[in-house]
C-alpha cells in the first residue's frame, strides 16, 4: 500500500484498511508526505506499522511525495515484492504507474476519494475467457519475440482493456485460467 499523504484524509483510513484486509496480507505499507502531513497519519502509522516516508517539497518540486512513491512502487515491482498494489490518493498523476505495474501481471487499485471509499463488487467466481483468443494473441506475440508477461499484458491490454482482469484479479490469474498457456518464471507459453 502506497499513501500520498499530501492528498489524502486520514478520515478514509478505517474503511481503507477494511478493504485491505479483505486482498491478503498487507506486507508493505509506506506512507508519504512533509512532516505536516505525516503528522496527521500519526494514529494509523503506530497502529498499523504504516512506514513514514518523509518527502519535504524543494523548492521547485511541491509534489516531491508523488515522486518518492512512484520510485518505490518501481523499485518494488522489479523486485517482485508484491502481488497487489493499492495507491491511495486523490491525485490522478499516478494512472501511469497504475499501467506499469498491470503490464508486470500485478494487480492494482488505486483510492482517490479523500473520505469516502467505495468498494469493488465482489469479484465473480471466475469470468469467460476465450481461450482460441488468448492464444491467437499468445502466438502473434510469439512470432516476432518471447511472450513475457510483460510484452503479453500490454497486448491483452490493448485488445480487452482492462477487462481480462474481471473475476481474476492478476494477469498470472487469467492466463493460467485459460486453460491453453502457463505461466512460468514471468515467461508464457502454451500449456
Amino acid at each position: 500500500m502506497f499513501i500520498d499523504a499530501e492528498n489524502t484524509s486520514v478520515k478514509s483510513w478505517p474503511a481503507l484498511w477494511e478493504k485491505c484486509k479483505g486482498l491478503g496480507a498487507l506486507t508493505i505499507a509506506r506512507c508519504y508526505g512533509g512532516t505536516t502531513s505525516l503528522k496527521k497519519w500519526d494514529k494509523p502509522m503506530m497502529e498499523h506499522q504504516l512506514v513514514p516516508m518523509l518527502t519535504p517539497p524543494s523548492a521547485t518540486k511541491p509534489n516531491a511525495s508523488d515522486f518518492a512513491l512512484t520510485i518505490d512502487a518501481v523499485a518494488l515491482l522489479h523486485r517482485n515484492l508484491f502481488d497487489h498494489a493499492i495507491i491511495v490518493s486523490k491525485d490522478a498523476d499516478f494512472i501511469q504507474l497504475e499501467i506499469h505495474i498491470r503490464e508486470y501481471g500485478k494487480g492494482v487499485e488505486r483510492y482517490q476519494e479523500p473520505t469516502v471509499i467505495k468498494a469493488k463488487p465482489a469479484a465473480k467466481e471466475s469470468s469467460s475467457i476465450d481461450s482460441e483468443k488468448v492464444l491467437q494473441l499468445y502466438r502473434e506475440i510469439k512470432k516476432t519475440k518471447s511472450v513475457t508477461l510483460q510484452n503479453f499484458g500490454v497486448e491483452l491490454s490493448k485488445e480487452l482493456g482492462d477487462k481480462y482482469l474481471s473475476g481474476h484479479g492478476t494477469l498470472t490469474n487469467f492466463i493460467n485460467k485459460s486453460g491453453v498457456l502457463v505461466v512460468n518464471e514471468g515467461i508464457i507459453s502454451p500449456k
